[in-house]
């Protein structure tokens, strides 16, 4: 099984709402969401989603196809299957929201879309945003190591012969 797989067209419409939405700058943005199938972590915490600039490679293995152009993708959205299937409608679109928030657009250079860190601004965006469950992503990881843990369990039975 690879640990990389297509996403279902659902995504790409909650990928667009949210551009539109929020971030009418990446209107010409050709973004490709990925679903990862293992659980990833970074310094340590679950990462439920990530967005990074797709380079030279990335760019020419994903000419035509999806991107249907000349140039492939600009960025390359890694979503966690397990997180994204167990997350309602409004937690999608707070995943999202949260990763393009990482992007930056410069029109005036040959190669506008870029990447940045976290801003205080979007910071308080984010926090005004999610008011009324400001502890969402917590309760996501929660959900997420507790599956990925059911299912190292499971594997583990089975290679000792517990289950069929």
């Amino acid at each position: 099984m690879l640990r990389y797989e297509d996403v279902p067209g659902r995504v790409y419409d909650v990928l667009e709402f949210v551009k539109k939405g929020w971030f009418p700058e990446l209107k010409g943005a050709k973004i490709l969401p990925v679903f990862n199938t293992q659980m990833a972590r970074n310094k340590g915490k679950v990462v439920l989603a990530s967005i990074r600039k797709a380079n030279d490679l990335q760019k020419y293995l994903t000419v035509e196809g999806q991107s249907k152009s000349t140039t492939g993708y600009d960025y390359i959205l890694t979503l966690d299957k397990v997180t994204w299937r167990r997350a309602g409608k409004e937690n999608r679109i707070r995943i999202i929201r949260h990763e393009l928030r990482h992007t930056q657009v410069h029109m005036s250079s040959t190669d506008p879309w870029g990447l940045r860190g976290h801003s205080i601004e979007d910071f308080y965006s984010e926090i005004k945003l999610n008011k009324r469950d400001p502890r969402w992503a917590q309760k996501l990881v929660g959900i997420t190591e507790a599956v990925y843990s059911a299912k190292r369990k499971e594997a583990n039975l089975r290679k000792k012969g517990g289950i069929e």
